[in-house]
């Protein structure tokens, strides 16, 4: 008889009815191996979830891990940030800016790609920054 290779989960972040149901299954004693099989997620993703969401006083609760969750992520990409990245890049920006042409973004990002300079950033990217 062939062995099966175990197949990997296909990885999901964490919504709120999730971290509510860890919160209900930790506090009625539910080993996290367990809450990973109910919820259909890798132990790993649970273990992680406990350890980065918990509060100061190391309870696990639901809403401040959402909280928490959505914090991380709004902050997880900022516009601008590959323009701050590269010096070169962001001194190039300055320079087309305030050049006696007043380039606007549209045209710098144009431009980075009709010379070849890398790393380019879009027209949005910096309007934003």
């Amino acid at each position: 008889m062939a062995k099966r290779k175990k197949r990997r989960k296909h990885f999901r972040h964490l919504k709120q009815p999730d971290r509510d149901r860890i919160h209900a299954l930790l506090k009625s004693g539910h080993s996290q191996e367990e809450i990973a099989e109910i919820l259909d997620v890798n132990p790993g993703t649970i273990s992680r979830e406990i350890k980065k969401r918990k509060r100061k006083n190391g309870i696990y609760d639901s809403t401040t891990a959402q909280q928490k969750a959505y914090a991380k992520r709004l902050n997880s990409k900022y516009q601008g940030m590959k323009i701050e990245k590269y010096p070169e890049l962001r001194k190039y920006i300055i320079q087309e800016l305030a050049c006696e042409q007043h380039r606007s973004p549209d045209e710098i990002a144009g431009r980075l790609k009709s010379l070849g300079i890398t790393p380019r950033v879009g027209a949005n990217a910096i309007y934003k920054w």
